[in-house]
């Protein structure tokens, strides 16, 4: 899916920084930072609330960051000009609209996902419903059959009475 290769993109950009394993760099992702440009805009404080982050990491990190960043602007400086492209200036906020997108979709995605699981689970509650069962807070418990059923189990309760009666007579008259 394009969700899973963008989210693998972004984890291995964030692998990329220098001392960030793969599983921490999973760990911002899953805190919501999604891109270089939004790792850019935290604070040490802010990284240091993620799953194995401390201070001291956070600000390395943000420096690495920072660092690298400086480093990709001094290349395009010294690039020779035959090999600097020309590029057309982008509307302001675009790449952050670009993000927003993304990123709605992702929700989309999750509130599907969601939204199917919840309703399997009514589905199943529906049944247990049907079979005479109550689903409370998703526990469900044996309840007392309508009065349909009752009628139709009695009924049936009669007939195997009836069949088992001839038989007692049969053995009562041989002995």
């Amino acid at each position: 899916m394009v969700e899973d290769e963008l989210r693998a993109s972004i984890i291995q950009e964030f692998h990329s920084i220098p001392g960030l394993g793969l599983s921490r760099a999973e760990a911002l992702y899953e805190a919501g930072y999604t891109s270089i440009s939004l790792l850019k805009k935290a604070t040490p404080e802010d990284l240091s609330k993620v799953k194995g982050f401390t201070i001291s990491l956070a600000e390395h990190v943000l420096s690495e960051v920072s660092r690298m960043d400086t480093k990709a602007e001094t290349a395009k400086e010294e690039a020779p000009a035959e090999e600097k492209k020309e590029v057309a200036p982008q509307e302001p906020g675009t790449a952050e609209k670009r993000e927003e997108s993304i990123i709605d979709g992702m929700l989309r995605s999750a509130k599907q996902m969601i939204s199917s699981l919840l309703g399997s689970e009514e589905k199943k509650e529906e049944e247990k419903k049907e079979e005479g069962e109550v689903v409370v807070s998703g526990e469900s418990k044996e309840v007392e059959d309508p009065p349909e059923k009752k009628e139709e189990k009695e009924e049936g309760e009669e007939e195997k009475k009836a069949e088992e009666e001839p038989a007692e007579r049969k053995e009562e008259d041989t002995q």
